[in-house]
Parts: structure tokens; sequence; C-alpha cells
């Protein structure tokens, strides 16, 4: 998803070029039995190998190396927890490969022409996102090759077959049209539920199916930790085929079974179509302020994870008149007076950055911080330091707050009914590095804002990660958290 955003973030560039019975909401697609509720469940699959990596922060979000093709040539791909197949960006453009016209200077990319073990895809269909974000589509076609990663000493390393489908860019228009960006490819690691094919299937998934990995991925964030040591000196570090058991206790595992309700596409990132709708997500059940009384005693705020109708999801999914239709083909109509209770999904990319609140929640948080309009100016410094969500910095005013944290509020979040996770006010006083001063760095997630301030979905990233292990599981289609040790 995050390569839409990126090429939004564009716009203004793009855009002077190319002018049967009621079935129940909540009863959400959850791809797990109950069993993964236990703690400290890791499944029985049977050893593979696996490969731990560096990944490094850049403002986009978390980038890492990666080789494609035969020889391989090396390709820094941005990590999306909620992007799909291997996007590469390719010397394609206007239906020809022409890598002077198509390939800005600057801008890396995969040269499937000089790879020996590329092959173009003609059995899946070329895809096209049309969206009202952007002029241009954003059109790929399919192809397979080699993919690999690779231990950072080169020790060892994983490696898929030549099977294994990719998507190679065709832009409808020349490359110098698009500024260069500090990577050649999306790297989509986006949950593969059942009925989606293989333009849906990350490379990872597709390794563990060719048995050339493990099903599993680890990942965590150095920032908490003592010494980037930890993330073989990078910003965070991705296992993949497996974790890293000594920086978290496997008995505080919890697991998450994801739930992949159809709507859940257009609450994310409406301007997308086709949307995708699989990802990371579990019911966000708990949202509160936590203050704490000068005598020590806590005072919790209302719940701000409050259960929506159906009739606020976004008026692309429901008709206008909110009565029954089938919003998408095979897919049960809905009742549009039940309540339907909000979802967290995992973003590991920018527009996770900050800490996820409601409309409502906001007003009160920057009450209870003493927060005051920021003006053009500082909005313009804060969108230039990368720190807070691209959406959100559009679509929502920001506020200046003292720098301290002392006698600030913390902020716990509840999923599935089961676990709690605090976060201190040092994750949301956000340094201005051009003025010295601080903002309030909470997002509010424009696509799922309801009309009474409430939220259909929030978008969980590093403002809440970086104090904990991530595991995503692709067998299971489940993820798990648990609190990083303070190593």
């Amino acid at each position: 998803m995050y390569v839409l955003l990126l090429f939004g973030a564009l716009a203004s560039i793009l855009a002077s070029i190319f002018l049967s019975g009621t079935t129940s909401v909540n009863n959400l697609v959850n791809w797990q039995s109950p069993i993964v509720n236990k703690l400290g469940w890791l499944g029985s699959s049977k050893p593979l190998p696996s490969i731990s990596v560096p990944a490094t922060w850049n403002g986009f979000g978390y980038l890492f190396n990666i080789t494609v093709g035969t020889p391989p040539q090396s390709l820094t791909v941005l990590s999306d927890w909620a992007w799909v197949t291997l996007f590469t960006r390719s010397a394609r453009c206007e239906g020809r490969y022409d890598p002077a016209h198509c390939v800005a200077e600057g801008q890396s990319y995969f040269d499937e022409r000089a790879s020996t073990s590329y092959s173009d895809q003609t059995a899946l269909p070329r895809l096209r996102w049309d969206t009202s974000l952007y002029s241009p589509d954003f059109t790929v076609n399919y192809a397979t090759d080699t993919v690999c990663i690779n231990h950072p000493d080169n020790t060892s390393h994983i490696c898929t077959t030549p099977q294994t489908t990719i998507q190679v860019s065709d832009f409808p228009f020349a490359g110098h049209y698009v500024p260069p960006v500090p990577f050649g490819g999306i790297f989509g690691l986006a949950p593969v539920i059942p009925g989606l094919n293989a333009t849906y299937h990350p490379t990872h998934y597709q390794a563990w199916k060719q048995g050339r990995t493990g099903a599993q991925i680890g990942f965590n964030s150095c920032a908490k930790l003592s010494s980037k040591k930890f993330c073989h000196g990078g910003d965070a570090k991705f296992v993949f085929g497996g974790t890293d058991t000594s920086l978290y206790d496997a008995d505080q595992v919890i697991w998450y079974p994801i739930v992949t309700p159809p709507w859940l596409g257009d609450e994310m990132f409406l301007p997308i179509k086709p949307s995708i709708w699989n990802f990371w997500a579990t019911p966000w059940t708990g949202g509160w302020i936590v203050e704490t009384l000068p005598d020590g005693e806590k005072r919790w705020s209302t719940n701000y994870a409050v259960p929506f109708p159906a009739t606020a999801l976004n008026k692309d999914f429901l008709p206008a008149d909110h009565s029954d239709r089938k919003f998408r083909s095979g897919s049960p109509r809905y009742n549009s007076t039940e309540l339907v209770t909000p979802l967290a999904v995992l973003d590991d990319g920018s527009e996770g950055l900050g800490v996820p609140v409601t409309a409502s929640q906001y007003v009160e948080l920057v009450r209870l911080t003493g927060g005051r309009k920021a003006d053009a100016p500082t909005r313009a410094a804060i969108a230039a330091q990368w720190t807070s969500s691209t959406t959100g910095m559009a679509t929502q005013d920001w506020y200046l707050i003292d720098c301290t944290t002392k006698g600030l509020p913390e902020l716990v979040y509840e999923f599935d009914r089961r676990g709690n996770y605090s976060v201190g006010a040092e994750e949301y006083v956000q340094k201005i590095e051009a003025t010295g001063e601080c903002y309030l760095n909470a997002h509010v997630w424009e696509h799922s804002r309801t009309e009474t301030g409430d939220a259909t979905v929030i978008s969980v990233g590093d403002g809440i990660l970086k104090g904990l292990y991530v595991v995503l599981d692709f067998e299971r289609n489940v993820f798990g958290l648990a609190p990083l040790k303070r190593v």
C-alpha cells in the first residue's frame, strides 16, 4: 500500500503532466482457531533456514537490501507490511523497455534483460491502480525470477526459485517525471488469506511455500535497546524464517488471529482501487488516556475504541441509502444497523508514525497537553522532517506542546480484549529540529474517521511497536506481540 502513498506525495508533480440472509458485520473473517490464544504457542513447523538483516529508517520507512535475478542484482527495498507481491522498479514505461527514457538519473532499478532467469508471467493480468489521489495510473506487469536475502556478513542467504512471482513497473509516463527515491522496490509483507492469487503473494510467503525458509518473520526496532548491535548496526532488524528469541520471552507473546473484512481496504486507504484488505489486523477493543494524579492514583478516560454503525463505513463501500448490497463478488450482505468493532492494523512505514488516536481522543489529548495550534511555517517544518504520517500532515491540525514529558498522560491500547500496551509521553512529544520546539505527534487516520469523532480503523506503527517484538506468521495468519527485553 505504501507505494501508492509515495506516489500520492508526488501528486503535484504528476498532475501537471496528466490531467441472501443478513450476515453480521462483526462476523469478521478470522483465519485462525482459538488455540492461538495460548501464550507461548509457536506452532509445529519443521525447522527451516532463517536470515537476519539490518534495516535502516529513512523517512519513507525501513529499507534493507535484497538481490533479484541471475546473476544477482542488488536492490534496496522498502519494507511494507501492507503491500503484496514484491514490486520492482524497472526500465519499462509507456509499454516499452527503454532505460534512458524510463529511469530517472539516480533511481535504482531491476534490469530484467540482464537476468538469465527472468521470465514474463503472462498468465497473470496486468494490474493498474487508477485513483483520485494522483492522475496517472500506477501500472505493473507480472514476471518471475529469483529473489535472495543475504546475511550482512555474506555467510548465508535465502533464495527463492526462479518461479517466484514479482511485480515489474510499467508506468504510463517517462521516468524523469518521478523524482528518484532511495529504493528500487517495495518488499510487501501482507498476509495471504484464502482466495488470493499470486498477485497478492509476498516474496517471503512464496519462499516458505517453496520450502526455502520458515513461515515466520521477526521484527524489532533498536530505538529502545542499548545498542544498534542488536540490529546488525541498523535501526531495526528483520529475521526472515524465524525470530530472535534473545530479544523477547516466548511465554510473553500474545497471538492475534488476523481479521480481514472486505471493507477494511476502503477504510485503510480509500483512493486505492482495486483495494487491498489483507492486512495484519485485529479487533481494537480499548483506547484510553491515563493521567497520573498527584497522589499517584491513575485516572482513566472513557474508552475511545467505540463500536460504530455500518453506516459509518466509507460511502464507496455502502450505497447512498445504506441498504443491503453485495459490495464484493461473493461477499455476504451486511446489516447496516449493526455495531461494528473497530480494527487495529499494523503498519511499519511512515503512515504508522505518531501515536494513533481517534478524532475525539485527539481533542482531549490536545487539551491535556496544553496544545497550541501550529501556524503554516511550523506545519511546513514538521512535514519537512518526516516524523509524522504524510496522510495526517495533509488532513489534520497540528499542535505545539511543551517539550517536557513530566506530568503528561500515557496512552493505553487494548487489542482483541486481551493485550494491553502502554505508550508514554516520550512517544508523542516530538521535537521540531528546525525550531527547537515540540509538537504533539498523534495521528488521526483520515479515511477511518466517523462523523461522531470515532474511528473504524487505527494504524499501529512505530509509536507503539518500537517497544515490542513483532512476529508475523504466514502459516497460521496470526501475528504475535511481546515486550522487548531491555538488553
